[in-house]
């Protein structure tokens, strides 16, 4: 889990292939998140506004998968 919501993903050269931002209009709520429990984790997603992936930034072949 990442608590920044950002995983940056690098082959075995040390050189950075991927960046991975899961997108959540409620990143204080993580996956398994349920009305009540409040010891779970927090953060690990970012609102799509945050994103640093985009065009601007450098970013080539953004995709964007749905969730299941």
């Amino acid at each position: 889990m990442s608590k920044t919501g950002r995983y940056f993903i690098y082959g075995l050269d040390g050189k950075l292939q991927k960046v991975v931002e899961p997108i959540n209009e409620h990143p204080e709520r993580n996956a398994d998140w349920k009305v009540g429990v409040s010891n779970l984790p927090i953060d690990g997603s970012i609102k799509e506004e945050d994103s640093i992936i985009t065009k601007e930034n450098g970013f080539d072949n953004i995709h964007y998968v749905k969730p299941h």
